[in-house]
């Protein structure tokens, strides 16, 4: 309720002090995006929405899905211009809306590694498991442990919350690292690197949303040679860069002896894959920070 009064006031007097061309709004703040639009377009500059996330399709089970329409319906007539996350997302809208938007992705400007030695027999997760991700997460920790290889995760949940999803085991190491390049090392010495995202009718997430998503660890994925392997659906965006940059392997099953057969075939077969990891590197360009930083700059226009 603060904030309601304080972010405009704030705003007022940045747009009166400064005089911005453009004014960039970040999402995914549902009341952010509001307040910002709403002044952006009393004060009559141009704005333009960073959705990292769907508006209306992100929120539709939740209580500001009325908000999210409003404030979509807003940004969609009155924004300068539209920015997105990923491609996923672009197609999504215009698909779905006649929206014309514009990816910036996540960068990575950092380079690739380059590993030379024996991979450890781990998979590994990083990021969060929750609503997206996590009958996907159980169904690949399932299948890792009778597989008897290793799973590492790497987020903030305790071992004690990720029981509370029904993940468990003896082969499961929680994992932190306070430095970056400890992280970066430990993506490169796993055998396999994890991606997921749920089926539809097995959570609360709206099907655009889980099939425009493009999780913001996959660039370090990409760059860490190791092999990516992703379970879910394949029609979602996710899959399908990974298919069609031929730079990972896509399970699309919830059968857990035909997903457990898939893994042991990979972990058996390591060396036929390895073209993908050298396909990953060079799929890296698509989040070169001065490309993203160019097309930042056409869509300012100023």
């Amino acid at each position: 309720r603060i904030q309601r009064v304080t972010i405009p006031l704030f705003l007022n007097f940045y747009i009166s002090r400064l005089k911005p061309a453009r004014i960039i709004i970040g999402y995914p703040d549902l009341y952010w995006l509001d307040l910002c639009s709403t002044v952006a377009i009393k004060r009559k500059v141009p704005f333009i929405p960073y959705l990292h996330d769907t508006v209306e399709e992100g929120t539709y089970s939740g209580p500001a899905k009325e908000l999210a329409k409003k404030v979509q319906e807003r940004i969609f007539s009155k924004a300068y211009n539209i920015a997105v996350m990923s491609k996923g997302m672009k197609t999504l809208y215009e698909k779905k809306y006649n929206i014309n938007s514009i990816a910036w992705e996540h960068i990575y400007p950092e380079a690739p590694v380059s590993f030379q030695g024996q991979k450890e027999n781990r998979a590994h997760w990083s990021g969060d498991v929750y609503e997206i991700n996590y009958k996907s997460v159980i169904r690949l920790n399932n299948a890792l442990a009778k597989l008897g290889m290793r799973f590492s995760i790497s987020n903030g949940k305790t071992r004690e919350q990720l029981q509370g999803f029904g993940i468990s085991g003896d082969h499961i190491d929680k994992v932190f690292f306070p430095k970056r390049s400890d992280y970066l090392i430990q993506l490169s010495t796993s055998k396999i690197l994890l991606l997921g995202l749920n089926y539809a009718d097995e959570c609360t997430v709206h099907e655009d949303e889980l099939a425009s998503i493009f999780s913001t660890k996959t660039p370090e994925y990409l760059g860490s040679d190791s092999l990516i392997v992703y379970h879910g659906p394949k029609h979602y965006f996710l899959a399908e860069f990974l298919l069609e940059n031929d730079c990972g392997i896509v399970i699309d099953t919830r059968d857990e002896s035909e997903l457990l057969a898939q893994l042991q075939h990979i972990n058996e077969h390591y060396s036929d894959y390895e073209y993908k990891i050298k396909n990953a590197v060079k799929s890296l360009s698509i989040f070169n920070a001065d490309l993203v930083a160019q097309k930042l700059i056409n869509t300012l226009d100023v």
